[in-house]
């Protein structure tokens, strides 16, 4: 079974994890069955990822007693739930993919792999506190990336600055970030060289 990881963390919000190591035939198989009319004319990689981030959706509707009509975006780009008020969030890095469903509150989730990349563009995303905090660690760097773009997610604006808009900070080993000056508890998991960060 593909889905390694599904946590309902309140009755009202759930996160899942799906490691891909389907053959291109089961995916393609899997979105026809399961209706996710996802086009598979993209390139292999992704259109497994965006399959197996439907999956995980789907599944957590499962958990959480919703029914599932399918995904749209809007304007923005913010995927949401056909018929459902739920706020979803999806990220994939392959060969991950995880999502985040919170039936009352905005949310939103990121997974990364830890490269030696993310020293090189920190000043983009990290302010001057945040870069001193984080050091020269690439798995720090990468949480704080991580945190970022989860918080970013949450959001329907467009124009947000990482490093000027969303801010982090670290209290008795939990972080919080702040995006337009709204407040976020995050939580964060390791899987084999990833990070995923979610919102609370």
């Amino acid at each position: 079974m593909p889905l390694i990881n599904l946590s309902k963390i309140t009755t009202n919000k759930a996160f899942g994890i799906w490691k891909i190591n389907e053959s291109l035939n089961v995916i393609n198989h899997l979105n026809k069955v399961e209706n996710l009319n996802i086009d598979n004319r993209i390139i292999e990689k992704k259109f497994k990822e965006k399959v197996a981030a439907r999956m995980v959706i789907k599944k957590i509707c499962e958990n959480l007693k919703l029914n599932y009509y399918g995904i749209k975006k809007n304007k923005t780009g913010k995927p949401f739930l056909i018929k459902n008020k739920a706020e979803i969030s999806i990220s994939h890095s392959y060969p991950f993919a995880v999502a985040l469903i919170n039936t009352k509150n905005l949310c939103g989730i990121d997974i990364e792999k830890i490269r030696e990349k993310v020293l090189k563009i920190n000043t983009k995303f990290l302010d001057e506190d945040e870069r001193k905090f984080v050091g020269t660690s690439r798995k720090k760097n990468t949480i704080f990336w991580c945190c970022k773009e989860a918080l970013f997610k949450t959001s329907n604006k467009q124009n947000i600055d990482f490093r000027d808009d969303i801010n982090l900070k670290e209290k008795k080993k939990k972080i919080i970030g702040k995006i337009k000056g709204e407040k976020f508890k995050l939580s964060i998991k390791e899987i084999e060289d990833f990070i995923i960060a979610y919102t609370n």
